[in-house]
């Protein structure tokens, strides 16, 4: 284990709790065959927050010009299991795993579920270890080619009502509706309030100087609340 952690320090890692670390590298599925305490699941809620916040920051600081909506939609691409379990694959976080000896013969180490959530797990430990400017650092070297196509996926991304319309209907038909609330001031500057109904459900509200804005908030708020 103690290799495992040098190599593990290429990646930008400050050790200090080796087991703090141990924990961030340690599958359920180990638990269930040895006599550990903890796997790394909590250190994983905590982590996936941290990423949150960190890639949340460097988007807002570095894009001055972005919308909330398209902060958001980029972050959420940024931070998807695809995305994390490549980046944990680069710095070999597989090899590196305490797992059981059933999740391992069914290929655990290669799984984008399993990678992705010690990805997160190891982040949670960064963060408890070092603090939120390390594990910013960590982030940002362990995900900098991610981080550069922020802008390209921005440029590739379909609008909120489109990827909305592409989520939910993934099984089959869904109806949704947008029904204007409320218009307010002046013909100049009207602000506009717009219900997203799904199925016939109120789902979430949106803003916008305009109804086709409004509506575009509106399924943005909601895709926040269901891709988390």
């Amino acid at each position: 284990m103690k290799s495992s952690f040098e190599e593990l320090k290429k990646s930008g890692l400050e050790i200090k709790n080796l087991q703090l670390f141990r924990t961030a590298l340690t599958h359920s599925s180990y638990i269930h065959e040895h006599s550990g305490k903890y796997s790394n699941e909590r250190l994983e809620f905590l982590g996936d927050a941290v990423l949150d916040l960190i890639i949340g920051d460097i988007l807002y600081n570095k894009y001055e010009n972005w919308p909330e909506g398209t902060l958001s939609r980029v972050r959420a691409s940024l931070v998807r299991e695809s995305v994390l379990a490549k980046v944990a694959k680069d710095i070999s976080l597989g090899r590196h795993l305490m797992m059981g000896r059933g999740e391992e013969q069914s290929g655990g180490r290669e799984k984008a579920s399993i990678l992705a959530d010690t990805y997160e797990a190891l982040l949670g430990a960064v963060y408890l270890d070092e603090g939120l400017d390390s594990a910013r650092r960590f982030v940002e070297l362990t995900m900098k080619e991610w981080i550069d196509k922020a802008k390209n996926f921005e440029q590739k991304l379909p609008d909120s009502k489109t990827r909305l319309q592409e989520l939910l209907q993934e099984n089959g038909p869904v109806l949704i509706q947008y029904q204007l609330e409320e218009k307010t001031g002046n013909p100049s500057n009207q602000v506009f309030t717009v219900a997203l109904f799904v199925n016939d459900i109120k789902e979430s509200s949106g803003t916008g100087k305009s109804k086709k804005e409004a509506e575009q908030d509106a399924a943005s708020n909601y895709l926040q609340r269901i891709e988390k």
